[in-house]
């Protein structure tokens, strides 16, 4: 009479230990041999320190505001940024310009063997140093720089050159504009000083003609005429009436410049201020972070954990040999059957 093949799930967990039982000089024998591989795998791995740098991000002004802004409106440069300041302190972290600069001053292509003819070569640094540096925000709205090398000298020192180098890429990412805005007030401040300059020089003029306050000597001018007149002192009325003649022709010219004059000083003063301003913050990087804990050699290596790649390597194995055994025994029991 033809037997039904058994359905797989007649292997119950009594019929999986008795299997586990019956292979089980084989699966030590695997158990021992993934063991001695993974372990000998782990020697070979390079051994790596991590250092680590916690940094807070500072609120950011630019050094004219922090330093030279009135008492009731100047910041307070002490104070610690928030979510926003930290992700934006992430991404100038994590900037080409960091990168570069910490890899062209470490010479990263040759510490990292990597061969600088190959056509991948840059790619293969940018990989190894992402690799390596890691950079990522804490529960505290601080940021942590972790920096893994084979050197744990250098492991720190690159660690700490990183949060130096913040303050840096931030001021030359701003520089651009800081620099337009600096060259716009300047142009603007030297445009004026020429007004200034020609509107005194017309008012100096005025000046040599002989007037000097329009208001005041046409009402005492024209007072002295009418006495001399009454006087008939035709020689007074003459000399008086001369500068009659000339408040009259160049009177209000004068007020014009003298007034203009005046206002335009009052727009050169606050243009030298804006200047004094942006030269300020062209010249000067003023601190956007607050250092928490710098960076330490540190005295035993971070990675690998030879026990954990041992442990789980020869577990994995295992459980791989537990199933291919299951399914060894499932295809036999249906054949047979």
């Amino acid at each position: 009479m033809e037997q039904k093949p058994v359905p797989v799930s007649d292997f119950n967990s009594l019929n999986m230990l008795f299997n586990i039982y019956k292979w089980r000089k084989q699966l030590i024998i695997l158990a021992v041999a993934a063991c001695a591989i993974s372990s000998i795998i782990s020697l070979g791995i390079t051994e790596k320190y991590k250092s680590t740098v916690i940094l807070f991000p500072g609120v950011t002004y630019s050094a004219s505001k922090a330093l030279i802004a009135d008492n009731q409106y100047r910041p307070d440069v002490n104070e610690f940024g928030d979510e926003e300041k930290a992700e934006q302190m992430l991404q100038i972290l994590n900037s080409n310009e960091v990168r570069d600069k910490i890899c062209k001053k470490y010479n990263l292509m040759k510490h990292y063997d990597i061969d600088s003819t190959s056509k991948l070569a840059r790619t293969s640094l940018n990989d190894e140093f992402q690799g390596n540096v890691s950079f990522s925000r804490t529960k505290f709205m601080s940021v942590q720089i972790d920096v893994m090398d084979n050197n744990p000298k250098y492991a720190a020192m690159i660690a700490n050159d990183i949060a130096a180098l913040h303050d840096s890429a931030r001021y030359n990412i701003q520089k651009q504009r800081t620099s337009v805005a600096h060259q716009i007030i300047e142009q603007e401040y030297l445009t004026k000083a020429n007004l200034v300059k020609q509107l005194r020089d017309s008012v100096k003029m005025y000046n040599g003609l002989g007037i000097l306050d329009m208001e005041a000597q046409s009402k005492v001018t024209s007072q002295q005429y009418v006495k001399a007149i009454a006087k008939n002192d035709q020689r007074a009325v003459s000399a008086l009436q001369q500068k009659l003649d000339i408040l009259a022709k160049h009177g209000s010219a004068f007020v014009s410049a003298r007034d203009n004059l005046y206002f335009q000083r009052i727009q050169l003063n606050g243009l030298r201020t804006k200047l004094e301003e942006a030269k300020l913050d062209l010249e000067n990087i003023l601190p956007q972070k607050f250092i928490v804990s710098s960076a330490e050699p540190a005295e035993k290596k971070s990675y690998p954990v030879r026990w954990v790649i041992v442990a789980v390597s020869t577990l994995s194995t295992l459980l791989i040999g537990i199933i291919l055994l299951f399914l060894f025994e499932n295809l036999k029991h249906v054949k047979v059957k």
